[in-house]
């Protein structure tokens, strides 16, 4: 008994659960183990001298020996399927990047140093930025002195803490606190002998020195200790929201909860945590639902409020730009263009105007940020008040020195000072935007941020957050940004200043029917600057004006309110028009742009037919690795094996896209023959493509030909004015005789053989329209058909029989109608032309039998045929290869009409659309799948269905209308093909479908597929 329950036991432990890679069972046959790079991945994991041992009570599986994560699972007491699958995680890691890095020999393979640096800057590079920014020393003295060791260990911590950190994950600053403390307490425990529990990880339970006991009675967990205080009060949060109707002030979100680790501020938490700290106190309900507070921390630094002040404060550099341009413009034009002096004078008024705006915009900082001061950084309240006292001094001290200025004169000390000042702040101002704003003085600023003085600067100019840094575009693309920017506003300006739109004021009720005035006006209304300078003058110096209303504004004030009417909607314009060439100029570079990058060159099915055939080398150019045999094909010239072989690569990859189609009922059966690529694979010496490009070219080719009286040069132009009927014919031909001498034996083969041998020959002298009668094709493709039409069914006598009958007859009209003159001229009442037809006949056929082979053959096949045995001979075509092209034959000779609007459905056309102009957009080069890096995926989830249940199908709305039935209504032609997917009938019921387990779970796919946006996400990811 004993033995029996061992062996069962030995054979559970080969049965474990795994993803990819059984590295927990190393029995399961799985031929990824044996690469060289995952066993070198698995090598580099084991346990070594350097790491403590671990406890006796801490067991392993035999089926593997011991490694760095048993040290974490046994130190931190994180979750056994965690550690599996992270175990698994890091092996995929370190075996894609060696991969990248080259080919490790079979023989006890190592993984490569840098493979395991890689991994290791990218595992940890945002803990690594995190303790920059802080900044922070941290586990580690200097990068260089880890070991190779040392680092792996860093790297399965980390990824045991992500794995399960839960909705901790949305905190990833948060998690490179946990990393950083936890692995101070590894480096701790790394001093001694036996491995010992985390002290930060112990069950309150716990309460004595901790031993071996506590890991075999489960008192070490991370997950309790650590995350779940983390997890609970994020939950509370949430749960205090008011189902999402509570304002942005009142509750803490993921990034509140984030930020508040971006300052030293969060080390007050302590390690373990601190549950007495404000961050982790829970907020409170007050009576009647209202959101209560006790003393908890707020917001960290940002609060929303909903006010129009955003249209001002989130675009102040826009109005800020906008509101000076003008203003210098309207000097300029007032003042005639001259720069005098006194122009001069008027434009330095754009530094008053620049510092109260900028006051302004201070003013509403303070306002925005109100409800977060209490939990913001230091620096961001301290940055806040000091660009308000900044800008309110400036504002002062600048407004009064222009005033000044202005009544002493150009000449004057404090005209000069203040020209100083304003030249000093603009410089000040222009160089730290230069600093901020250039790629390559953005990056110098940054590697210099330690230095107080730079860190100074950047303080004032804008708040150094952690999110955002270090994201700078590449030179080249900054100049194209500035120059985009300045032909749009080198436009506008342009448009502002000089256009004049003329318009008539029959109906403009503003002034009062003044003869010269409503006269003067009438002429022209003069839109944007300096056309609207005399006019305005004009009314400035109108002094006696009689209004129709009664006026207390205009009235002896310059005729305030008139100039402001006439000023008013160019003043809108002008604010406005940006936006007009702001679109203008982004759809003639958006146009530009595509165009070069060939986006959109697949705007239709029309585009898809026409472009189907570069589609197999762009597919291996763009999203195929390299292949040796195809770059020697290339440089040897040979472009029919080339097409070939790329045909061969694509042809999986769109059948499978095709086959999704049809298993999510966007096309149908039919759709999805014509659709499907052969694979390419075979002995025909032509590439094959869809039947869908195909369809109906055969009989376009025959009437063609038929209709044809030119030489064979001009008949063949004709065919290949269309590349499609052009293949068609060509794999007609070659179809066929690769069919007839493969299920044709002795006799009937050798006939086959020296047909195709002679119309090649008659093609190769230009003779074909002399020795073949194109007016009885049809006939041909008639009995073509028949023969395949037997041949693409399973075997039988009969259709042997059958079969044998209708290759005698494709004889017959190959023989007596089609190769040689018509016989009935020979028997013509004319006796002098019946001889002429009759030498005639003698003469091609004597001429045809000589160019396509041996007389002694001819003699063999007329002698089996006078005997009845030419065809008796036929194996019977049984290949699956064989088969497929027959059926392909089929359907070439029978499909008459065009599958030009295949498919049809929208949905289907949209996807082929889109994966087809994919295949000419700029892309990396393609890796092979061992190098992909793994990667993991969220699915976003609240609270949302997934599944549609039968009741919820079936359930009414207040019109008595169900979910089924409109879904039916709206995808009627997805219905149909639906139902022809599970072989159901057009008229079955939806209660027929209910009675049927499979069909049942098929419909609510279905329909959940079409209803749930939710059912698509998980689906696709």
């Amino acid at each position: 008994m004993k033995r029996v329950m061992q062996k069962d036991a030995a054979r559970t432990e080969d049965v474990v659960a795994y993803n990819i890679i059984p590295l927990d069972a190393l029995s399961t046959t799985n031929a990824i183990v044996t690469f060289p790079e995952v066993r070198a991945a698995i090598s580099a994991l084991q346990y070594h001298r350097d790491l403590p041992r671990l406890p006796g009570s801490f067991s392993v599986p035999d089926a593997r020996n011991s490694d760095m994560l048993d040290l974490l699972h046994c130190v931190f007491g994180f979750q056994k399927d965690n550690v599996t699958n992270q175990r698994e995680h890091i092996v995929h890691l370190l075996a894609n990047e060696q991969s990248r890095l080259g080919k490790l020999s079979a023989n006890e393979p190592k993984i490569d140093e840098g493979a395991v640096h890689v991994v290791f800057s990218k595992s940890l590079d945002n803990y690594i930025k995190w303790c920059n920014y802080l900044p922070l020393r941290p586990v580690w003295n200097n990068t260089e002195s880890l070991t190779k060791e040392k680092k792996l260990l860093y790297v399965c911590l980390y990824y045991l803490i992500w794995g399960e950190a839960a909705n901790v994950r949305f905190l990833p600053e948060g998690l490179c606190y946990i990393f950083h403390h936890l692995a101070r307490e590894l480096e701790e425990i790394m001093r001694k002998q036996i491995a010992e529990p985390a002290e930060s990880c112990i069950s309150k339970k716990q309460t004595t020195e901790p031993t071996e006991s506590c890991i075999s009675n489960n008192e070490v967990s991370f997950l309790d200790r650590v995350i779940y205080p983390l997890y609970e009060i994020i939950a509370a949060e949430t749960a205090n929201n008011d189902n999402g109707r509570a304002p942005h002030s009142a509750w803490r979100n993921y990034d509140d909860f984030n930020e508040f680790f971006w300052s030293l501020k969060c080390f007050h938490l302590d390690w373990p945590w601190n549950i007495s700290n404000p961050f982790f106190s829970k907020p409170s309900r007050k009576e009647k639902g209202f959101l209560g507070r006790n003393h908890h921390y707020g917001k960290t630094s940002f609060v929303e409020h909903r006010t129009f002040l955003h249209l001002y404060h989130s675009f102040h550099r826009l109005w800020i730009f906008l509101i000076m341009m003008f203003q210098g413009l309207m000097i300029i034009a007032f003042n005639n263009r001259k720069f005098d002096a006194n122009t001069v004078l008027e434009l330095l008024s754009l530094g008053p105007t620049y510092v109260i705006m900028k006051f302004i915009e201070s003013i509403l900082d303070i306002l925005m940020m109100y409800g977060a001061y209490s939990t913001s950084r230091g620096s961001a309240i301290t940055r806040v008040l000091w660009r308000f006292c900044w800008f309110t001094a400036a504002s002062l001290v600048i407004c009064y020195l222009y005033i000044k200025a202005i009544q002493d004169g150009t000449n004057s000390a404090i005209f000069k000072i203040y020209v100083f000042v304003i030249s000093a702040y603009a410089g000040a101002q222009i160089i730290i935007s230069l600093l901020m704003s250039v790629p390559c003085c953005r990056g110098l600023t940054d590697a210099c941020y330690r230095w107080s003085v730079v860190r100074l600067a950047k303080w004032m100019h804008q708040e150094h957050n952690y999110v955002g840094r270090g994201m700078h575009e590449r030179p080249l693309d900054y100049i194209k940004y500035v120059a985009f920017w300045l032909a749009i506003l080198g436009a506008k300006f342009s448009f502002t200043y000089f256009l004049q739109e003329s318009f008539s004021l029959s109906s403009f009720p503003l002034f009062h029917q003044n003869q010269s005035v409503f006269v003067y006006f009438k002429v022209a209304f003069l839109m944007q600057i300096e056309p609207l300078v005399k006019p305005t003058r004009e009314i400035i110096n109108f002094k006696r004006l009689d209004y129709a209303w009664h006026d207390i504004f205009s009235k002896n004030n310059y005729n305030a309110l008139t100039i402001l009417c006439l000023w008013a909607p160019v003043v809108s314009i002008y604010l406005l028009d940006i936006h007009v060439f702001y679109t203008v100029m982004s759809a003639i570079c958006g146009f530009l742009i595509g165009a070069r990058d060939r986006l959109g060159e697949i705007r239709s099915v029309e585009a898809v037919h026409r472009f189907f055939e570069k589609f197999p080398e762009a597919f291996m150019d763009k999203l195929h690795v390299a292949v040796p045999k195809r770059k020697q094909l290339l440089s040897s010239g040979q472009h029919t094996e080339l097409n070939k072989f790329d045909a061969s690569r694509f042809a999986p990859f769109w059948n499978e896209i095709v086959r999704n189609l049809r298993e999510e009922d966007y096309i149908n059966n039919t759709e999805l023959d014509l659709l499907l690529m052969p694979k390419n694979n075979g002995d025909l010496p032509i590439v094959q493509w869809p039947l869908f490009l195909l369809a109906s070219k055969v009989f376009l080719a025959k009437d063609i030909a038929i209709d044809c009286k030119d030489s064979q040069e001009e008949l063949w132009l004709r065919i290949s004015k269309d590349e499609y009927m052009q293949y068609a014919v060509v794999e007609c031909f070659h179809s066929i005789y690769y069919i007839l001498t493969s299920i044709l034996e002795k006799e009937g083969r050798l006939w086959v053989e020296r047909i195709f041998s002679g119309v090649r020959e008659s093609i190769s002298k230009k003779n074909i329209q002399t020795d073949v009668h194109f007016s009885k094709l049809p006939n041909v493709i008639a009995k073509l058909v028949a023969v395949a039409g037997i041949l693409k069914e399973n075997e039988s006598d009969a259709l042997k029989k059958g079969a044998i009958n209708a290759i005698q007859d494709l004889y017959e009209v190959v023989y007596h109608e089609v190769l040689f003159v018509d016989m009935r001229s020979i028997f013509s009442s004319n006796v002098l032309q019946s001889c002429v037809a009759l030498c005639h006949f003698i003469h091609n056929s004597l001429m045809f039998m000589k160019s396509s082979g041996n007389m002694d053959d001819w003699t063999q096949i007329n002698r089996a045929r006078a005997e009845g045995r030419l065809f008796n001979y036929l194996k019977w075509p049984n290949d699956p290869g064989l088969k497929d092209l027959i059926k392909r034959l089929y359907s070439l000779l029978t499909i008459k009409e065009s599958a030009a609007n295949v498919p049809k459905n929208l949905e289907a056309r949209r996807r082929l659309e889109f994966f087809t102009n994919s295949l000419f957009m700029q892309m990396p080069v393609a890796r092979p799948v061992s190098e992909m890096l793994s990667f993991s995926v969220f699915t976003p989830y609240y609270s949302e269905t997934v599944l549609y249940s039968i009741s919820e199908l079936q359930k009414k709305n207040e019109d008595g209308i169900t979910t089924l039935f409109y879904l039916q209504k709206i995808y009627p032609d997805e219905w149909k093909n639906f139902l022809a997917r599970i072989n159901r009938d057009e008229s079955t019921s939806d209660s027929e479908l209910f009675s049927s387990p499979n069909d049942m779970l098929e419909l609510r796919l279905w329909a959940s597929y079409r209803g749930q946006t939710l059912a698509r996400t998980v689906t696709d990811m």
